[in-house]
């Protein structure tokens, strides 16, 4: 993954938007992992607060994906 943003970020360069998003994602994607793997280690107390940090970070990769696809399709 680190790769492959490296050189998405060295190709678009020049597009801030593009360089963003791309730090955007990584960010949201790292994050998703680390709530995910603390999801699978908490106990019953922290579930709640774990599953709405991991609804959050979906919802923002799936409305970040769907922005940059749209235009595309239409």
């Amino acid at each position: 993954m680190t790769c492959n943003s490296a050189f998405a970020v060295y190709t678009s360069w020049g597009d801030a938007g593009s360089v963003a998003f791309v730090l955007l994602a990584d960010t949201a994607l790292v994050l998703l992992f680390l709530c995910l793997r603390e999801f699978e280690l908490a106990g019953r107390g922290r579930d709640n607060k774990i599953k709405a940090a991991v609804w959050a970070l979906t919802t923002l990769l799936i409305a970040m994906f769907a922005s940059t696809v749209a235009p595309l399709m239409a």
